[in-house]
Parts: C-alpha cells; sequence; structure tokens
C-alpha cells in the first residue's frame, strides 16, 4: 500500500469506529499527518492540535486513575494514539536545561517505580 492508501486505511478504520466522535477523529487525522510528515515528530502543532493532544494526555491519566476497563471509547483511543507512538506524558524539560530524551525518561520512571516497589 503506498502512504497515501495506508492512511486512507486508517481513517476508514476510525470512521467505522462509530463510538468515536468526528470531532475527535478530525484531531486524530491532524495528529496522524503531523507525524507522517515529521518523523513522530510534533512541529509546528496548530492550536487545535495542541488542544487535542492536551485533551489525550488529560484523558489517559484520568483512564489510568480510574482503572476502568468497561470505558471502551477511552480503551479505543488509547489504542489508536499508541500505533502513533504517542507520547501522553509530558516531555521532561527542568528550566536551563536540554530536553531529556523520552527514552532516559521511561528508564528513570521505571526505576522511580521500582524503587517505590522494592525499596533499593
Amino acid at each position: 500500500l503506498s502512504a497515501r492508501e495506508d492512511a486512507k486505511a486508517r481513517r476508514a478504520e476510525l470512521l467505522s469506529a462509530r463510538e468515536l466522535s468526528r470531532k475527535w477523529v478530525a484531531g486524530y487525522a491532524k495528529l496522524q499527518a503531523n507525524f507522517a510528515a515529521n518523523g513522530n515528530k510534533i512541529m509546528n502543532p496548530s492550536k487545535s492540535l495542541r488542544r487535542f493532544m492536551t485533551r489525550q494526555r488529560s484523558m489517559y491519566r484520568e483512564y489510568c486513575d480510574r482503572g476502568d476497563e468497561n470505558d471502551f471509547v477511552a480503551r479505543e483511543k488509547i489504542r489508536l494514539l499508541k500505533l502513533l507512538d504517542y507520547d501522553f506524558k509530558r516531555e521532561f524539560a527542568p528550566r536551563g536545561h536540554a530536553k531529556l530524551s523520552r527514552r532516559w525518561v521511561d528508564g528513570y520512571e521505571y526505576m522511580q517505580a521500582n524503587f517505590a516497589a522494592n525499596g533499593n
């Protein structure tokens, strides 16, 4: 499949999921297009794309806090965003420091969780 056909197939998959609103599907399509054009990096996001990303991070945190496996809509949104390798966490960038890589932050969070569970 060409990239265009692949994108069309993904959009059709999204539209077939009737539980997802058109507004959400449109936001997802913008995010998908931005990733496709910029190698899975967000470059020059529009105001509407920034709002969409903020809402997805908030939805993800709420879903994880609730632990509601019966929330099909949230589960489906998260599944689709993970297909894009979407980072649900904000990038960690202390003031005055260069941004740390996602891999580093993920490793750090893993170590924190391990320490909380096991001590040293």
